[in-house]
């Protein structure tokens, strides 16, 4: 059994405020993607600590997770639900999320010019711009690395733009991806924001996953036809003849040359004004659509011995050779599994604390797209948020 602590912190000091005896019911991450955290608190318990409201209070408190024996946190994310539940409201249902979730409440509000810059220095200034304003300072570091590729760009104060929505812009058309770390030093939590182009993890050899083996039960992939168009048209912006930018992309070398019928699909990129772009983004959609419009997951057996994995071992974006025999994937008859592939890593996680540590994986396409939370959300939702975030394959420069 691993074991657990839950403290929480203010979230403009990173000070520790109290620890509390959590009911985790899962917590979550993915990559440049918002985790969740819910749970319960005992309120009700004469031993729980006197502070605990004021350590739980919703915008204001960050909950951070130390798993087993490492001190750092391996989960932080802000407090944003609170409510009494349980008859006579005995107990308090929290919710927290990770602070790419802020980062999406936060707008650029002053106007912000970047001129041949490195894309990476682009998303160190937004970050340095709104942690500028009072209030705002989280005390987020950005790493340092650089990107590779530049870009001129303006953000105007009046439009009111997202921080997120600017991040995954910028991710749209020069591949990369992000996730938030979390460091603790004495009784000071402080978050670090990890870039990563073209994608984190990527040079990290693949770890084998396996039914029978090392996985609870057989891979779950779903397959639906409806969400794998072979043919996309991108709509971009209006021009000044007031005729919206269109691109067309379809699979003439793969399905329609193979012989399937054509199947349509539209995809709205009303913030794109540039053809190039708009032309790039509406084939990297068809590309994504067609190879991995499912995303299998996958439930590790727990482990039974210190060489058996475990969600320690596991890092977003590691490359993953997944196997698998039943009978929806019988073996071949050379004996070989019937489902192999070394085209998935590890996109995101979900993990439900309990008295055996239940960790389930989602797998995503080896060009790293962004994955939706493993909780209580279908593939055809993911497709669709994924139209709104699809990145390009090749870094343009």
């Amino acid at each position: 059994m691993t074991d657990y602590r839950y403290l929480f912190a203010d979230a403009l000091t990173g000070q520790l405020i109290e620890e509390l005896p959590l009911d985790c019911q899962s917590y979550s991450q993915q990559i440049s993607g918002v985790g969740q955290w819910t749970g319960t608190l005992a309120i009700a318990d004469p031993n729980m600590p006197t502070l605990w409201k004021q350590a739980t209070l919703e915008k204001r408190s960050l909950l951070m997770i130390q798993r087993g024996d490492n001190p750092q946190p391996a989960w932080g994310g802000i407090v944003m639900k609170n409510r009494p539940t349980g008859t006579g409201h005995t107990t308090a249902e929290i919710t927290a999320e990770t602070l790419e979730g802020y980062w999406g409440r936060r707008k650029i509000k002053q106007d912000l010019t970047q001129t041949g810059a490195d894309l990476f220095n682009v998303v160190r200034a937004i970050i340095s711009q709104l942690q500028a304003i009072t209030g705002g300072n989280l005390r987020m570091a950005v790493t340092s690395n650089l990107h590779g590729s530049t870009t001129t760009i303006t953000y105007l104060g009046k439009d009111r733009t997202r921080a997120l929505d600017a991040i995954n812009r910028l991710a749209e058309v020069a591949s990369f991806e992000y996730t938030i770390t979390w460091n603790r030093t004495g009784n000071t939590f402080t978050p670090t924001l990890v870039l990563a182009a073209p994608g984190l993890a990527t040079t990290l050899d693949p770890v084998s996953l396996e039914f029978p083996g090392n996985l609870a039960a057989p891979i779950d992939t779903p397959s639906d036809g409806g969400d794998a168009p072979n043919a996309v048209t991108g709509i971009g912006s209006s021009g000044t003849a007031g005729a919206p930018l269109i691109s067309e992309a379809a699979d003439t070398t793969g399905e329609l040359a193979a012989g399937y019928p054509i199947f349509e699909d539209e995809i709205q990129f009303r913030d794109e004004t540039d053809q190039t772009r708009l032309d790039a983004r509406t084939q990297t959609a068809l590309n994504a659509k067609l190879a991995d419009h499912t995303v299998p997951t996958v439930e590790l057996r727990p482990p039974e011995r210190d060489t058996d994995l475990n969600l320690g071992d596991l890092v977003l974006g590691l490359p993953v050779r997944l196997r698998c025999t039943c009978p929806y994937h019988p073996a071949g008859t050379d004996g070989r599994p019937g489902y192999d592939t070394t085209s998935r890593r590890i996109t995101g996680w979900t993990v439900a604390p309990k008295a055996a540590e239940k960790v389930t994986l989602a797998l995503g396409g080896i060009t790293g797209k962004i994955t939706p939370p493993l909780a209580d959300r279908s593939v055809a939702a993911y497709i669709r948020d994924l139209d709104r975030r699809i990145r390009e394959l090749a870094t343009r420069t």
